[in-house]
């Protein structure tokens, strides 16, 4: 996405601040970024919101303050029209794609771990609830284990055998990094746009 809105800002002669916190789930912080945004003087905001209901108020604030805002990603429970458009994962299909791609690297058995997971990002559960559904078709394959946060290195370390899949979008890079920190060997492969492939871990982006 940074790459397509700096080609996009190229053309039309417009500079690009692109800001996020250093955590995935520090929402204060990403509150805190939206406000100083609305203060800016900028001339439009993108965001993929960390939080369905926490950024409700700033997304607001920025357009009583006639900024035009794109949320991106998961949808916030504010209704699109003026200034305020959306630009939507197809999350159900996301799911799919992963589910199928799990049975195919377990040749349809085996046992599954999914990480990642956020009650309050309506996006991740739609993705998480698709994943479960299609490997329903797969009998031999168990969910042995569902996990709400961030995924724990340590417990892939510990389980080569076993495929996890985490749900939320997120930097690849950062996972890699984190995987050979613990000693677990991985190799990112890029599968479409939808995940990308980590040693035993399905990273969906």
């Amino acid at each position: 996405m940074h790459v397509g809105a700096e080609i996009a800002a190229q053309n039309t002669g417009l500079n690009v601040y692109w800001n996020a916190p250093t955590r995935e789930d520090d929402i204060q912080g990403q509150i805190a970024l939206l406000e100083k945004v609305v203060a800016g003087g900028y001339k439009g905001l993108v965001l993929a919101p960390d939080h369905a209901l926490a950024l409700i108020t700033p997304v607001r604030l920025a357009l009583s303050q006639g900024l035009p805002t794109v949320i991106v990603g998961s949808p916030l429970p504010i209704p699109a029209g003026g200034k305020l458009s959306y630009i939507l994962n197809d999350d159900e299909e996301a799911g799919r794609m992963a589910g199928q791609y799990v049975a195919e690297l377990l040749q349809n058995k085996g046992s599954v771990i999914v990480l990642g997971i956020d009650p309050d990002i309506a996006g991740i559960m739609i993705r998480a609830r698709s994943l479960e559904k299609t490997l329903q078709d797969y009998p031999s394959i168990r969910i042995v284990d569902k996990r709400i946060g961030a995924f724990n290195t340590l417990m892939i370390s510990r389980s080569p055998k076993r495929v996890f899949v985490n749900i939320p979008m997120s930097r690849p890079s950062s996972l890699s990094h984190r995987l050979r920190r613990e000693g677990v060997r991985s190799q990112l492969v890029m599968r479409n746009t939808e995940f990308t492939w980590s040693g035993s871990m399905i990273w969906m982006t």
